[in-house]
């Protein structure tokens, strides 16, 4: 690389320890994958434990749809030629609908799995997709989309969903149901004859 500088005539240097901001265009690039991931997962109320896929995402849609202000292309243009077809993209963390292809169905099983769009694929024109029903991410290009945002009410039942598979890898470790002990021991019974024993009761301290 020295001798590829020397011929060039490029000028190698490191920069001051614990100073991202003379690295302009590298810390630029990376706030902007951040800031981007950041607005496409409280745009859906999608959960936090989801953000390597949110970023991951960000960096396909940028080389397909990021113009450059000089050449005025975008750097799939760049590289492949041809503009891309985006006719597939789709918002991210919107409610998926995926064919199940997979499991045995009984006779009245549904044939389809809730899911969440997370991204796509790089090796093939599938979607990546998080089934609810078995809590793992997978690809698939069956499905069918519901591009309406969706509402808070449904994205926290995710996330509780989500939770007992994400983060740790753990499911909680202790239930949180706990008994209610009730003393019924000076509570009045609903029973006839006990109710017709204090009208007795109270008809002799009247009289």
């Amino acid at each position: 690389f020295h001798i590829f500088y020397k011929e060039n005539g490029i000028l190698y240097n490191f920069s001051t320890p614990k100073t991202p901001q003379q690295n302009v265009v590298a810390e630029r690039k990376n706030r902007s994958l951040h800031e981007m991931a950041r607005t496409m997962l409280n745009d859906n109320y999608t959960p936090k434990h989801f953000g390597v896929e949110a970023v991951s995402t960000v960096c396909y849609l940028r080389n397909k749809f990021y113009i450059r202000p000089i050449l005025k292309k975008i750097p799939y243009e760049i590289w492949k030629g041809p503009k891309p077809n985006i006719a597939y993209f789709h918002p991210f963390g919107c409610q998926c609908f995926i064919l199940n292809t997979k499991h045995h169905l009984g006779k009245f099983d549904s044939k389809c799995d809730n899911g969440r769009l997370l991204g796509y694929s790089q090796t093939s024109k599938a979607y990546r997709v998080y089934n609810f029903r078995t809590l793992a991410m997978e690809e698939a290009i069956q499905i069918r989309f519901n591009d309406t945002k969706p509402d808070t009410k449904i994205s926290e039942l995710d996330e509780s969903i989500a939770d007992l598979r994400l983060g740790d890898g753990i499911g909680p470790s202790t239930s949180t149901y706990q008994p209610i002990e009730v003393d019924v021991s000076n509570q009045a019974l609903d029973h006839p004859q006990e109710k017709e024993n204090q009208l007795d009761e109270s008809s002799e301290r009247i009289i």
